[in-house]
Formats: C-alpha cells, structure tokens, sequence
C-alpha cells in the first residue's frame, strides 16, 4: 500500500511539473484573458473591448493565427511580431445586429515562441436582446404592441372568446395602464398595471358574442388609459363575423338544412340622374327543407336601404326584398353591396349588390 501510495504521489509531482513548465514557456502575459459586456441590444451600434499583453521573454513571440468563430465578432492586433519585453493589444468588435441571446465565446491565439507553437485562449461573454420593434411593429404614442387589433374572428351567438393584446414600454419612464369604460361585450381578466422602461405587459380579455345582439360583421374598439404624455389614451380593436353554430349541428339537422337562392345577386341600374331613387326587389327562396331564418341585412351606407318582407321562411317559400339606393350626393361609377345573413350553412353570407352609374341632372 506504501509502494502504491508513494507512486501516486510521484505522478501526481510529475504531473503538477510538466504543467507549471507548460504555462511558464507561454511568455505573452495578458492584462485580462475575460471580457463581459454589459447587456447589448440588438439595436445597439458596434461596440468592443482590448486584451493587453506584454512578451516577458527574452525572444521574439510571433502571432500565426487569431481566431473566433462568432460571425459577428471582428479581431484587430497591433503587430505581428512582439520583441523582448514587448506590448501589444488585441482589440475585439461586436456588432450585437442579429446575435440574440447570450455568448460565451473564445478567443484562440496561435504563437510561435522559441521554435515551438503555443495557444492562449481569450474569453468574450455577454447577452443581446432581442430587437423588441421587430416583435412589437406597431407603435402608439410611447407603447408599441404586437398588434393593436384582433380580426377576422369567427364566432357564434355563444361564443365567448378569451384572448390576449401584448405591449411594449419603449418610454423612459414607468407607465401605468387600466382598462376603464369598455363596451359590454368586453370584460379585462388581467391588465399589467405598471410597466417599467423597456418592458413588456399584457392584457387578458373576454369577448361573449351573445351581448352584441348582432349577425354578420361585428366591430367593437375600446381604449386602455395610460400616463404616456404622448397619447394616453390607447385603442385596441376587436373585429370578426357572427353566424350560427354551425359546427355543433348533427348530421341529421345537415341534412334538412334551409338553402337559401336568390333571383339575382346584383342588378344593373344602367345610368339614372343624381337625385333619383333607385329601387329593385329582390326575390328570396328556401329551397331546402327546413325553416330559413333571414337574421340580417346591413347595406354598405345610410343611402342603401335594403329590407324583406319576410324573415321566416318555410321550405320553398319565397319572400320579396325591395332595396332603395339615393342617389343624392352621389356622382360617377357606383357600386353599393348589401349583406344578407342567413342560417343557411353552406352560404351564411351573401353580398348583394346595386351598381351603375350617377350623372349630374342636367339644369
């Protein structure tokens, strides 16, 4: 045990000799051979730091290589060739453009010194954030958000529809926030109250469909106050479709579905004087075999009245659905749709549509 205990010990000697020789023939001695940058944003401009050494042998020491495999990291030295008690700097750039994330990066210096090749490694650490304007394109006032809208929404008289609005402070200065007076069909689960320069918040709300009282397009905005000397009041948008549930019908109710046709989609009014009404009745059939509802029909303005006789219809029964254009005001080309929703699975929506052109009445 004594023989074994007395032969580790000479390797271990062994060892601790050949790597105090190692590192004594390295004759360049760094100033620092570790460099942190403080947190960089990836809209920063370049920015960089110096590695100083001094050769504290009595030969010549000659640089054959310097080397770093981060693409976004330039290296520069002052010389090839360092005399005896020689200096030296190597200075490094980082430009942090599209280099998200931390980095821990070596550098490594080939030498020749004294016939014999040697390595020092140098060491670059740090972070770069995330360039917020690419994930938060939109801007109001000092706030910026992902996206201050929600559209094309596809609900039901039932839905209620749980959702998320993201923003971004890129003010100097805390901003608070709340959700004050929203419509009824809105309610704010949770809202960021504060946020500190340069950080992000969210507002969790819910949207029941069953309050808006509507079919067809639906819009609803509100706003969200805030202390942002530069427009606090901030908007946000909901906008999206409400038809029946559709999805929830059985293969039997499918089947007996209403089917709704028209006489015509759109009517040429061919060419009238401003001033005139236009009128034309369209002619609406349930050709399918169960009860046809007609929930709504919405023209494109105040000048489009559009309105059915009837809005039940039994299986192949028609109805009639006159629609008035004024055209006062109105000059030129026109073009003037109509929505008519309907419970009809395959054709919820149909546009409807009045055209032709508006001349000025003669004097």
């Amino acid at each position: 045990m004594k023989g074994e205990f007395e032969m580790k010990k000479v390797f271990l000697t062994f060892t601790m000799a050949v790597l105090t020789m190692a590192v004594l023939a390295q004759n360049l001695q760094f100033s620092n051979k570790e460099h942190r940058f403080p947190t960089l944003r990836e809209t920063d401009k370049e920015t960089g730091c110096t590695f100083a050494f001094v050769n504290k042998s009595s030969k010549k020491v000659v640089f054959t290589g310097v080397v770093c495999p981060q693409k976004n990291v330039r290296i520069t030295w002052d010389k090839d060739t360092i005399g005896k008690n020689g200096n030296g700097v190597i200075s490094v750039i980082i430009n942090p453009k599209n280099s998200v994330g931390d980095f821990d990066c070596p550098i490594k210096i080939s030498t020749l010194e004294k016939g014999k090749v040697q390595e020092y490694t140098l060491t670059l650490k740090g972070s770069v954030l995330e360039n917020k304007e690419k994930i938060y394109g939109m801007k109001e006032g000092n706030l910026r958000y992902k996206n201050n809208q929600k559209t094309n929404l596809k609900l039901t008289p039932t839905t209620v529809l749980v959702d998320t609005f993201f923003f971004y402070n890129e003010w100097a200065d805390t901003m608070t926030f709340a959700a004050n007076s929203l419509p009824q069909t809105i309610a704010a689960l949770y809202i960021t109250s504060k946020l500190a320069p340069f950080e992000e918040g969210i507002l969790v709300f819910s949207y029941k469909a069953a309050l808006k009282h509507d079919w067809g397009f639906v819009y609803d905005k509100f706003t969200v106050n805030t202390n942002d000397p530069d427009r606090p009041d901030k908007t946000l948008y909901l906008m999206g479709d409400i038809y029946d549930d559709f999805a929830s019908w059985s293969p039997a109710q499918m089947e007996n579905a209403p089917k709704v046709k028209m006489s015509e989609e759109e009517y040429n009014f061919g060419t009238v004087n401003e001033g005139d009404n236009v009128e034309h009745t369209f002619t609406i059939t349930n050709t399918g075999k169960s009860t046809l509802y007609i929930r709504k029909v919405k023209g494109s303005c105040s000048c489009t009245v559009v309105q059915p006789e009837k809005t039940e219809l039994a299986p192949n029964e028609s109805t009639s659905m006159k629609a008035v254009f004024r055209t006062h005001g109105k000059t030129g080309g026109q073009s003037r749709p109509a929505d008519l929703i309907t419970n009809d699975p395959e054709r919820p929506k149909i546009t409807l549509t009045i055209m032709g052109t508006v001349v000025k009445k003669a004097e």
